[in-house]
């Protein structure tokens, strides 16, 4: 794979069936989009959230300039009309929480700043 486009891609194809496979697994019970089956009552009686959760993140102007620049190029490489910030910044969670070399390397960033 030669561009960040390309293996941003193959991540999230790679995040998707591993969502897949724990949905189809024993007690897993989800989705292939790796949100559950259906809310279970908590044994207090309320159910599990399922709306998703808002999270914002401020980014200096030129770290932001930078990544709308990058998205414009992964939307051109994957022949879309354009690559969001949500995309992104999921597709990057979602590689966060399932790749151990990654998780490590940003534990590293966040221990020198």
């Amino acid at each position: 794979m030669s561009s960040a486009a390309e293996r941003l891609k193959a991540q999230a194809e790679r995040a998707a069936a591993a969502r897949a496979a724990r949905a189809g697994a024993p007690g897993g019970g989800g989705r292939s989009d790796g949100a559950p089956a259906k809310a279970e009552p908590r044994a207090h009686g309320a159910t599990v959230r399922q709306k998703p959760i808002r999270r914002t993140v401020d980014l200096p102007p030129e770290m932001y300039r930078r990544l709308v620049e990058w998205q414009g190029q992964a939307a051109d490489t994957l022949g879309k009309s354009r690559v969001t910030s949500q995309d992104v910044f999921v597709a990057l969670v979602y590689q966060l929480l399932s790749d151990p070399k990654l998780e490590n390397s940003v534990l590293d960033r966040l221990g020198h700043n």
